[in-house]
């Protein structure tokens, strides 16, 4: 972990990848924090595209596009909000 750590702040990251799978010991990155932090962060631009895109097509209402999506009200409208910026 330590390693993966210090590969990220020299951008050597790619090297070390390698590196580390050719050594005998395994590591799990899917229990790697920021893993899970960027895994998140995908989801929530893709959630945030889906609303803005069922926004811009006017076809539904707010409320319909957060049924859709499986969202909450704030979220669709914070969506609106910040397109319409």
């Amino acid at each position: 972990k330590r390693l993966t750590v210090l590969s990220r702040l020299r951008n050597l990251e790619t090297v070390i990848k390698r590196k580390v799978e050719a050594m005998p010991i395994t590591y799990d990155i899917t229990t790697d924090g920021l893993y899970k932090q960027g895994i998140e962060r995908g989801i929530e631009q893709k959630t945030f595209q889906a609303i803005s895109n069922a926004i811009e097509q006017a076809i539904l209402t707010l409320e319909q596009i957060a049924e859709m999506l499986e969202v909450s009200m704030d979220t669709v409208i914070q969506v609106k909000n910040s397109i319409e910026k």
